[in-house]
């Protein structure tokens, strides 16, 4: 089988003096957090400012990485404030605790006036259609960085290009985290792929489910608030759930259809919300998730190992389903939440998120060095 060999992203190339490519490989060997930083740093400092579009672009981009060190430790001013420690926008609660109120935390996440938030970009969307999104956790602002320096490359596909800058930001989210905080547990891209005959590259958009938090004292207020989020998704509103104990229930926090999450905690959030609130009937979007448990076990088997060892692995098959399909051991189907607004509300094709579907034949990830 030929191999599969790594596009170069355009938008990371520009004026680079220590690197005459920099390759989504390069990139994923870097786990300090402080040249983390540092490489973002110079990511955004290299991008084209030529075009008043340019301008806008990189301002965004440079305005997005401020609030990313914002947020991270030792010297992160919110990351410290109001304690504990973490990677959220956060302030005290002042209302009294009720017992009767079950959502109660210490700390609420920023009221809408004060967090950070942009103007989001349905696929088909017209600047006076513009939603705005909302984003408190340094790990979703990070998968906003990349997904604003898009589009993908002309030649982008699941294995040359979303898988391996997936396998990079998930990398870099947990790195950007310390150990005694929960890290996300999954890592999500979402892609539109509009018809070859518009030649028009690929929207993409990376996210992470919930991490980098510290559970007491804000843990529930922050699903909460990444749910609230999933309102303005569609008519999300008007449709009913089965939740998870197969009953009919109308829309609403508690109305899962997974009995250990709520909607909202998972990676799908803010891709669906950012590539799937309009979809036009030129566009296909897809759509995979990866588990953490790719990063953690890079770290465990050995540090040194590259990306394109490691890439292999991300696509090894473990259980062979009763249907006779087969299951991936780091990509993830859609959960049961995350069906509902793929394939219910949104109306998408769920078989092109589904790794067994997407992921089908193995592709030698790993070409020798020229």
């Amino acid at each position: 089988m030929a191999a599969t060999v790594h596009l170069d992203w355009c938008a990371i190339q520009y004026n680079d003096p220590e690197d005459d490519k920099t390759t989504l490989r390069k990139l994923y060997e870097i786990k300090d957090p402080i040249q983390i930083l540092k490489k973002l740093d110079k990511i955004a400092g290299n991008l084209p400012a030529e075009t008043d579009k340019d301008i806008a672009g990189k301002a965004l981009i440079t305005d997005i990485l401020s609030h990313i060190k914002s947020l991270c430790d030792p010297d992160g001013p919110n990351f410290s404030e109001p304690t504990p420690k973490q990677y959220i926008y956060r302030k005290v609660n002042k209302k009294p605790k009720d017992d009767k109120d079950k959502y109660y935390c210490p700390l609420n996440v920023i009221d809408n006036d004060a967090k950070w938030r942009f103007n989001g970009f349905p696929i088909s969307h017209k600047e006076t259609e513009q939603r705005k999104q909302f984003f408190w956790a340094h790990v979703d602002l990070l998968g906003l960085f990349f997904s604003k320096l898009g589009p993908a490359p002309p030649a982008a596909n699941r294995y040359n290009f979303f898988l391996p800058l997936t396998a990079v930001y998930a990398r870099w989210s947990v790195c950007l985290i310390k150990k005694k905080f929960p890290s996300p547990a999954m890592f999500q891209c979402t892609w539109a792929e509009p018809d070859i005959s518009e030649k028009k590259q690929s929207q993409f958009s990376l996210g992470a489910s919930l991490g980098g938090f510290h559970k007491k004292s804000i843990g529930v207020n922050l699903s909460l608030t990444r749910f609230n989020l999933l309102n303005q998704f569609r008519n999300i509103t008007e449709i009913s759930i089965k939740n998870w104990k197969g009953e009919e229930k109308p829309w609403g926090f508690d109305n899962s259809q997974e009995e250990f999450w709520a909607f909202g905690n998972c990676a799908e959030t803010y891709p669906v919300l950012q590539l799937l609130s309009e979809v036009d009937e030129t566009t296909k979007t897809y759509g995979f998730a990866l588990r953490k448990a790719a990063v953690d076990d890079v770290t465990k088997r050995d540090e040194t190992k590259s990306l394109a060892y490691y890439e292999d692995k991300m696509l090894e098959r473990s259980d062979v389903t009763p249907s006779g399909d087969y299951e991936h051991r780091y990509l993830a189907p859609p959960c049961g939440n995350c069906t509902h607004l793929i394939n219910v509300v949104a109306q998408a094709d769920l078989t092109l998120f589904t790794p067994a579907d997407q992921f089908r034949d193995p592709v030698e990830f790993n070409p020798p060095d020229n």
